[in-house]
């Protein structure tokens, strides 16, 4: 998972995934608007997470200097 995000983001700043509970899943920083290639894959701990409904938080640069937090869910299927 990495954010769906528009031409204005420069990159996200940082990106963290946390459960129902708030135990923090997953947390990146400094990646490239999207690129596939950076973000969660659904592991945590070392293995698959199970299915579950996750939070996510980001903080976004935009090329005009300004700087954006959203946050939003993830449905986790297996």
């Amino acid at each position: 998972f990495t954010p769906l995000t528009d031409p204005c983001v420069k990159f996200i700043r940082s990106l963290q995934i946390v459960n129902r509970w708030g135990a923090l899943v997953y947390e990146t920083q400094n990646i490239e608007a999207g690129d596939p290639a950076y973000g969660w894959n659904g592991d945590w701990q070392g293995k698959n997470h199970p299915s579950d409904v996750l939070i996510w938080k980001a903080t976004f640069e935009l090329y005009n200097g300004q700087v954006e937090t959203r946050s939003g869910e993830i449905t986790l299927i297996r």
